[in-house]
């Protein structure tokens, strides 16, 4: 067999449209010529079992024995003669004929074909389509060689796609002529064809051959493709569009050019050499000379493919990627006036609509990682039960359901079979199966999102995969979310340091002043003095007022936020009161403006005598005092604060490295807590203070 007979499309297709191999080798037709054939040609029946829009031979009676068993009888009988053959012979006494797919004329068949059948030579796969539909084809030859080992794996695919190989594949083949008319196909393709539309088996009888574009009713192209018939016609090369029907069925339609070029292989112009073997796919040369790249076309090879849910879930990843722009749409402008709880309500009323509209789930639970504690607290819950929402879970790998472990791992989870899974917890009544994903942003869990179904394995890899596309929409908009939170908490922030800053010289003053007042009317005027006592509540309690008034205003969120923002050695301050003593005005205002923001209570004195006679009428968890306080030595200042208050914490800044007065050295032997050299760090005064409160007491049930 030649190269261009093995190896061409159409040659392929020629032996596809025999059908199954219901015929053998040549010997199987003549005993006489069984030793020629084996290694000289491959003859095929035309099969019986052919569909009726397919090949028709009605040789196919004549195939039967004399004694009137059928074809395949006579075929397994290894003693098949040359008279054998003459049974196929037509009912009128003819020859039987024989369609012979050579390229070219003058192709050597054995002298036993040649005796005993009328060979039929097509120039052209249509012509050769034709004389298949005609009754009298006893069956097809391929004339050729067994000699190399590529002949023989030629021979040997021939004989594969004769038998029906084509009939077995999962997409659809049709050829069509330039009118887009159906010359052949194969099973596959007509059942896509009747599950998309509902058409009747084609026909394919010379006068009724069907129009490919009339196959499929109402349908139109996706992405605004057109034909891929037409492209190829115009263009010689492969073309796929695919196209949606009226009942949502998407095909792909890949369309190739078959071409029946006039030239051999050196371009030079032959009789024969446009014979039917000698057609190629697409109709660029793949060498110089070969053919102009311009030939026409003279067929096209369709195939057909269902691509329905790969379409689906490409729609769905589009849809998912405009929803994730809409749930992030919450601009500070829009959102200006909400609280944070009402973002929030925002942002699940978006999620549930996706949820319920896009991926069409009933059953949805959504909760969020408290990274300071590992609990995974519910943000949204549809269709599951009170005990499901209400259970309390961390992220862990054992004992927290899927969830937990989705949380603890990061991996995503999929449960087949909810009554066999040691992980799975109840959520939904009667869920049977599930789907959970965890909620990442910048790598970091941020929580999951689980989906059940009530029925068993609903789930697929590829509904997975939607998951995890739509939590990362999901989780990018509870970063936005989290962001406006912040720059709302911020903003409240710095609007309350400000107010802070401008009171706390006036409250100071009023504390001070009313720490005087105290010591002058003590077992003189007690009324008077209560009410002394009851101005230091109301100026501290402004102050309080003010704080806390800042963080209610950025809601819920804030209070988490605000805890993963404290440093850990500043924890234990909130509600301790300290006292600054520093004459430097700066200083005692970045004491009110740093530590009042862990939550402390800080009052200031100027100077050392001032100190000590607050420390006479209130109570204080610790005094931070300057290495000089103004009026006295610092020696001095300190052993009377401990004869005050013997436990009293106190820390002494100093900005000099020399000490020529020994005030450290003497204030050590003393009880001295701690020293801090200025300029000092954040972190080295949160440590030292939450040091020296950590075993006192809070104020709150101080004086």
């Amino acid at each position: 067999m030649t190269d261009a007979a093995a190896g061409s499309p159409a040659t392929a297709l020629t032996g596809e449209l025999t059908g199954e191999l219901t015929g053998e080798l040549a010997g199987k037709l003549t005993g006489e010529a069984t030793g020629e054939l084996v290694g000289d040609a491959a003859v095929t029946e035309t099969s019986t079992d052919l569909p009726s829009d397919a090949v028709a031979a009605d040789g196919a009676d004549g195939a039967d024995g004399a004694d009137g068993s059928d074809g395949a009888d006579g075929a397994d009988r290894e003693d098949t003669t040359l008279s054998d053959a003459s049974r196929v012979e037509a009912a009128d006494g003819e020859r039987p004929q024989l369609l012979l797919l050579a390229t070219e004329a003058g192709t050597d068949v054995p002298k036993a074909i040649e005796s005993s059948f009328d060979l039929i030579r097509p120039a052209t796969l249509r012509e050769g389509l034709s004389h298949l539909r005609r009754s009298g084809v006893a069956g097809v030859c391929f004339p050729g060689t067994a000699a190399t080992k590529g002949d023989r794996d030629r021979l040997t695919g021939l004989m594969l796609e004769s038998g029906g190989l084509l009939e077995w594949v999962p997409d659809g083949y049709c050829l069509t002529d330039l009118h887009n008319r159906v010359l052949w196909s194969n099973s596959p393709f007509r059942r896509l064809v009747g599950r998309a539309t509902g058409q009747p088996t084609l026909d394919f009888d010379d006068d009724a051959t069907p129009n490919f574009n009339d196959l499929f009713g109402d349908f139109h192209y996706l992405d605004h493709a057109v034909s891929p018939l037409d492209q190829s016609i115009g263009t010689s090369e492969m073309a796929t569009s695919t196209i949606r029907t009226s009942d949502g069925t998407c095909l792909e339609i890949q369309s190739t050019p078959l071409c029946e070029f006039d030239g051999d292989a050196s371009g030079e112009s032959g009789s024969d050499s446009g014979r039917l073997g000698n057609v190629e796919a697409e109709c660029a040369p793949s060498a110089a000379g070969v053919a102009e790249a311009t030939q026409m076309p003279s067929y096209l090879l369709i195939s057909l493919r269902n691509v329905t849910e790969l379409v689906r879930q490409r729609e769905t990843l589009a849809a998912i990627d405009r929803a994730g722009l809409d749930l992030g749409d919450m601009a500070p402008e829009d959102v200006l006036d909400m609280e944070v709880e009402e973002r929030i309500e925002l942002l699940k009323g978006k999620i549930v609509h996706y949820i319920e509209d896009l991926l069409e789930y009933e059953t949805v639970e959504i909760r969020v990682l408290d990274e300071q504690t590992g609990v995974l607290e519910p943000l949204l819950a549809i269709g599951m039960t009170e005990t499901a929402e209400q259970r309390p879970l961390v992220a862990a790998r054992e004992g927290q359901g899927v969830t937990g472990f989705v949380a603890a791992t990061g991996r995503s989870y999929r449960c087949e079979n909810t009554s066999e899974d040691p992980l799975y917890l109840e959520g939904a009544a009667g869920g049977l199966s599930s789907i959970t994903v965890p909620l990442v942003q910048h790598d970091d869990i941020i929580g999951t999102f689980n989906v059940e179904s009530r029925e068993a394995d609903a789930f697929t890899e590829g509904d997975l995969k939607l998951l995890e596309r739509f939590s990362g929409e999901v989780a990018a908009a509870l970063n936005t979310l989290e962001l406006l939170a912040i720059e709302k908490t911020a903003t409240s922030s710095r609007s309350v340091e400000k107010i802070l800053c401008g009171i706390s010289s006036p409250l100071d003053d009023i504390l001070t002043n009313a720490a005087y007042c105290l010591e002058q009317y003590i077992g003189h005027d007690q009324p008077v003095a209560e009410r002394l006592r009851q101005v230091v509540e109301d100026a501290r309690a402004v102050r309080r007022e003010i704080q806390e008034s800042g963080q209610a205003g950025c809601g819920a969120m804030h209070a988490s936020m605000s805890q993963l923002a404290v440093p850990p050695e500043a924890q234990a301050l909130k509600g301790k009161r300290i006292l600054v003593v520093d004459e430097d005005p700066s200083v005692r205002m970045a004491a009110h403006t740093l530590l009042g923001k862990y939550g402390c209570d800080v009052e200031t004195a100027l100077t050392g005598e001032e100190a000590l006679m607050m420390t006479r009428s209130f109570h204080y968890d610790t005094v931070l005092m300057d290495i000089r306080p103004a009026g006295m030595s610092g020696s001095d200042c300190f052993r009377s604060l401990r004869e005050i208050r013997e436990h009293l914490p106190v820390i002494i800044m100093t900005a000099y490295g020399y000490d020529p007065t020994h005030t450290i050295v003497n204030c050590r032997k003393m009880g001295l807590q701690a020293t801090l050299f200025k300029p000092f760090r954040r972190d080295q005064l949160l440590t030292e203070l939450g040091r020296a409160v950590s075993d006192l007491p809070s104020v709150a049930a101080a004086s």
